[in-house]
């Protein structure tokens, strides 16, 4: 499982760096590799849980500065299935990812090229303070973004009392659940911090917007993985799927109006 993990942060860690050179095609065979191994590296202690959240936060930074039109909106297909109109054919080589033999060996091997994510900056994300060993780093956006976002809510009619009302319901229905169903919880806050987030945009209120958007991140990703952990033991649950794909969709939405899209 450690390796497969190493190799999916190789892979993504590549990706970033290709598609910051502009080899769009590379980065997206990279993520295909990155995936493949995530989707083999589940469990695990919380070490490994933090890589994964690093790997997730690598491949969202690099979904995003891919061409608009060529960005998968799911999970990529093999690159060898694809035909010649399907895809660009790129002048550079691929990189194959080199898993790290211990857990703390991190960084790929890449010529020349920074890969350490603490040096990468998406351009709508302020610079990550360093972070301690073992602990994700929080991902904010900028006021500038948070002001774009709050535009594109009122140009599309939201206004803060309608979401403040729809965050302290799905709030209350986080409170209203038993243990028992620790997922409807995260589906729940799921819903509840999206609402935070924009309501938060539209009042100006950057560090009320900051410190939802973060736990956000992590809600989506244990959402993530309990629909991976299904489709991995062949029961896949369209509900958890469409959970997923709903919360993708809402994330994307704000990154997008963070870039002024």
């Amino acid at each position: 499982m450690n390796e497969a993990l190493m190799t999916a942060l190789a892979s993504a860690l590549e990706a970033r760096v290709a598609v910051d050179a502009g080899r769009f095609d590379e980065a997206r065979q990279l993520l295909v590799i990155m995936d493949e191994h995530l989707d083999q590296g589940q469990g695990g202690n919380a070490a490994h849980s933090a890589r994964r959240k690093k790997i997730l936060r690598l491949e969202s930074e690099v979904r995003d500065l891919l061409p608009a039109a060529e960005t998968p909106t799911a999970k990529a297909a093999p690159v060898v299935e694809a035909t010649p109109t399907d895809v660009e054919v790129s002048d550079a080589p691929v990189v194959t990812p080199v898993a790290a033999s211990t857990a703390d060996d991190v960084a790929p091997p890449v010529a020349q090229a920074s890969t350490d994510p603490k040096e990468v900056t998406s351009p709508a994300l302020e610079p990550v303070a360093a972070k301690k060993k073992g602990v994700a780093a929080p991902q904010h956006l900028p006021a500038e973004a948070w002001a774009l976002v709050g535009e594109a809510l009122r140009a599309e009619g939201a206004d803060v009392a309608t979401l403040d009302a729809l965050a302290a319901r799905h709030r209350y229905m986080v409170k209203a659940r038993t243990e028992r169903n620790t997922y409807g919880m995260k589906v729940a806050e799921r819903l509840a911090l999206q609402a935070e987030v924009e309501a938060a945009a539209l009042r100006g209120d950057v560090d009320a917007a900051n410190k939802a958007w973060d736990r956000l991140f992590d809600v989506v990703t244990a959402i993530r993985g309990a629909a991976q952990k299904l489709r991995r033991a062949g029961t896949p649950d369209p509900e958890k799927d469409r959970d997923y794909d709903a919360a993708r969709v809402d994330s994307l939405k704000i990154k997008a109006w963070a870039r002024g899209r």
